[in-house]
């Protein structure tokens, strides 16, 4: 049923839904993208990788701000992962800046969601451009709390979904925020831990 037909308790059940979706699809995304890029790629141990995330992990669910990370990812790499200043001096902040695909997955997945919910029709080809713009959008969103979710707005209008959807995952925003930053920071490291093994074979 569409948004204005839902109770308290269907729409509690909707986002909920929701918010389940993205944790499972960041998760299920560090898990199959880039681990295996870690240890396939760059040849590191995963358990090593993953102790070196924990505290910038950390900090990024805490401030959901790639930006606010910097400082913990340059330590953890350069300390803990022993890649070479070189590298990590170029590739985090680089990374910092631009590497959203945490958010580019919280934006699809925001998109094909807002439409359920208001009722609105969206083909197959609506929603692979959708999701190519929002990828594409996504370099461009600013490191801040909620940062992702403002840069829907010209793909919402595209597919035909209200603005005020904007305000409805705005309000559940700040769970999602911090999964999807903690999935930029890991492919951040990620990329630096790659970029290094490319560097210093």
């Amino acid at each position: 049923a569409p948004v204005t037909a839902r109770t308290g308790w269907a729409m509690l059940q909707s986002l909920g839904a929701f918010i389940l979706a993205v944790f499972v699809g960041l998760t299920a995304f560090i898990a199959l993208v880039y681990v295996p890029l870690v240890r396939l790629v760059a040849g590191m141990r995963v358990g090593m990788f993953l102790r070196a995330c924990v505290n910038p992990l950390i900090i990024a669910a805490t401030t959901s701000s790639s930006a606010a990370t910097v400082p913990a990812m340059l330590e953890a790499a350069e300390r803990e992962l022993k890649l070479s200043r070189t590298v990590t001096s170029f590739v985090i902040p680089l990374g910092a800046g631009i590497g959203r695909s945490g958010s580019a997955l919280f934006q699809g997945t925001g998109i094909v969601f807002l439409a359920w919910l208001f009722g609105a029709p969206l083909a197959a080809s609506a929603i692979g451009g959708a999701v190519l713009a929002t990828f594409i959008v996504s370099f461009t969103v600013a490191g801040i709390p909620a940062g992702g979710v403002f840069s829907l707005a010209p793909a919402l209008g595209s597919v035909g979904v209200p603005l005020d959807g904007l305000g409805i995952l705005l309000g559940v925003d700040r769970i999602p925020d911090m999964a999807r930053t903690t999935t930029n920071v890991a492919g951040i490291l990620a990329a630096a831990v790659v970029m290094d093994r490319v560097v210093r074979p």
